[in-house]
């Protein structure tokens, strides 16, 4: 799903949660003012959600359930 992503958002998530950086380190890093990075931080997180919940549909829709 990561994969799925833009690249700007991808980034970010990457930073934050693969290379455990921190927000403030993240805006250092790429250059962009800290509103920006938790800007895309939070459209990440919200598209990421909603894949996995369609992720999740279509497999009570397929009847194969984990």
């Amino acid at each position: 799903m990561l994969e799925a992503l833009p690249l700007k958002l991808k980034e970010v998530v990457v930073l934050r949660y693969y290379q455990d950086l921190t927000l403030e380190e993240i805006a250092d890093l790429v250059k962009v003012p800290i509103g920006t990075v938790k800007s895309r931080h939070h459209h990440a997180l919200k598209r990421l959600r909603h894949m996995y919940g369609q992720r999740d549909h279509r497999k009570e829709r397929d009847g194969y359930v984990y």
